[in-house]
């Protein structure tokens, strides 16, 4: 690194182990950039004197330590330089306490458990709770501390640093679960944040909050500080890492005008947790309004987003003929979440080794993607990037232990109008609007069964639908059937057998990043 907050652009050889052979070369940007004092642009220490004579900052400065921790916790994070190192520290848990024979406590919105008035209250016994914390970033785990066995009053006093690419952007979740014998775990509560609300006055911010949406009833006192750091990045850059991508329109030019009606295209991500067996063909975008037929669209969950790209493939129609012809490659990194008017053009090349085009980045107007390769035509594709996690990722995070809590809990800020506000313009997908197979299911029905479909079992599948969430919202809450503690065992030998027999021909997924307490 040659310049301090400058990124540099460097090329290395890949070398053999056995033999030192040289096998290719890796291209990567790496950089040192420093913090920025709070209303600063350019320095890490100074603070900026209209800051200091601030009323706010003076009063502040009575309570805090040092002009830098006052500044911070007055001073809201800087509308050019969005990304930094986000700190949550995790003090304790009061009143911890789980709702009994399927009453309801009253909190009041304060968190208080129904004692009588003066009784002293139970900090340790056998029928209490042993909880922990899970802190997620923008849905992805990060973040697990000890269980605290058996007590009312868990105290935690950990803490956690991550780096966040847009903090206008960015959520934080924080569950409690209760750590239990032959069940799995249930969700005790949880409170979700949206950085851009919590930091409206300042950088830093501490409370106690009401746990809410589980089983049990609690408060939780959590802090929170944001420091920038003096990186601009382009707007694709600073995205989610997990989200799911919509293509809207994709219309097939090949040059060879005799291949047009024997190629159809398909579809395929290369971040190892999607690959989507049937594809579509060809079709122009549709003249009506985005989003009014979401049968017409195509939904490709995403987990790896930074290291993942959309692969069309071209490939032969008919039985004896199947094959890729021509391969064209959209890197998921190009796109902007919630970008709905970018239209992506990328060329349909030719090659020997499309290996080669998978694994290597190119911009989609670039031309060098590979050795003797040929562009044979082009494709034009309307392409939204929705960030968080969706009805989409259903299956993928089902199928991999490591994700099935993610989903639980993703399932129950659904269920409680949690995801209405996820991402810069407060749009994660559209839940209401997303048939979560639609490509895995594209089958074509004539017009006439399906309107007599429609009319014959239309309310019968609502009252279905009805029903079955009815259920979902009395399992979470250990209601109804779950209210007994051999089905909870049931359920989860059941799921210990399905997980174990998945994990047989499990494919080996990259080492899981979640920080767990020491």
């Amino acid at each position: 690194m040659s310049k301090h907050n400058q990124a540099t652009r460097k090329t290395v050889s890949m070398l053999q182990p056995t033999s030192n052979k040289e096998s290719g070369t890796i291209e990567y940007t790496i950089g040192f950039f420093s913090k920025l004092a709070p209303g600063s642009t350019s320095s890490a220490t100074e603070i900026p004197q209209d800051i200091l004579e601030k009323d706010v900052f003076k009063k502040a400065r009575k309570s805090t330590l040092t002009d830098l921790e006052a500044a911070v916790a007055v001073t809201p994070p800087p509308d050019d330089f969005v990304s930094g190192i986000l700190g949550i520290q995790l003090h304790e848990i009061r009143e911890l306490g789980v709702m009994k024979d399927n009453m309801a406590i009253q909190h009041s919105g304060k968190g208080s458990s129904t004692k009588p008035e003066g009784e002293q209250e139970i900090e340790s016994d056998k029928g209490l709770p042993s909880s922990y914390c899970t802190v997620m970033v923008n849905d992805e785990p990060v973040y697990r501390t000890r269980t605290k066995p058996m007590t009312a009053t868990p105290f935690f006093n950990a803490s956690t640093e991550r780096f966040v690419r847009d903090w206008k952007a960015t959520h934080v979740c924080v569950v409690v679960r209760d750590s239990r014998m032959r069940e799995n775990d249930p969700v005790m509560g949880m409170v979700m944040f949206k950085l851009s609300d919590l930091f409206r006055d300042g950088s830093m911010a501490t409370g106690s909050w009401s746990l809410q949406h589980g089983i049990g009833f609690g408060r939780i006192h959590l802090s929170f500080v944001f420091r920038p750091v003096q990186l601009t990045m382009p707007p694709s850059l600073i995205g989610f890492d997990t989200g799911t991508v919509q293509v809207k329109s994709i219309n097939i030019n090949l040059y060879d005008k005799s291949l047009q009606g024997d190629v159809e295209v398909r579809l395929s991500t290369t971040g190892g947790y999607t690959k989507i067996k049937k594809g579509i063909n060809e079709k122009e975008e549709s003249s009506e309004d985005e989003g009014s037929n979401p049968d017409s669209l195509v939904h490709l969950p995403i987990q790896t987003r930074y290291h993942s790209a959309l692969v069309i493939n071209a490939r032969n129609k008919g039985l004896f003929k199947r094959g890729t012809i021509a391969m064209g490659i959209v890197w998921l990194r190009d796109l902007v979440d919630n970008h709905h008017d970018g239209v992506i053009r990328a060329k349909l090349w030719k090659t020997d080794d499309f290996d080669h085009i998978k694994q290597n980045y190119a911009k989609p107007e670039e031309s060098a993607v590979g050795n003797n390769a040929e562009a044979i035509g082009e494709v034009e594709m309307k392409v939204v990037f929705k960030p968080g996690i969706a009805d989409a990722h259903e299956k993928d995070m089902k199928e991999d232990p490591k994700k099935q809590k993610s989903w639980e809990e993703y399932t129950i800020m659904k269920r409680k109008g949690l995801r209405r506000n996820i991402g810069r313009d407060g749009a994660a997908v559209d839940e209401a609007d997303i048939s979560p197979n639609v490509l895995a299911n594209k089958v074509e029905e004539p017009s006439q069964m399906k309107h007599e479909a429609t009319n014959s079992s239309g309310s019968l599948n609502e009252n279905v639908k009805q029903w079955t969430s009815q259920q979902d919202n009395l399992s979470a809450e250990h209601r109804g059937i779950k209210q007994f503690k051999g089905v909870r065992t049931a359920e989860w030998m059941a799921d210990g057998l399905k997980n174990a027999m998945m994990g047989l021909g499990h494919r080996k997924d990259r080492k899981e990043t979640m920080e767990k307490e020491a």
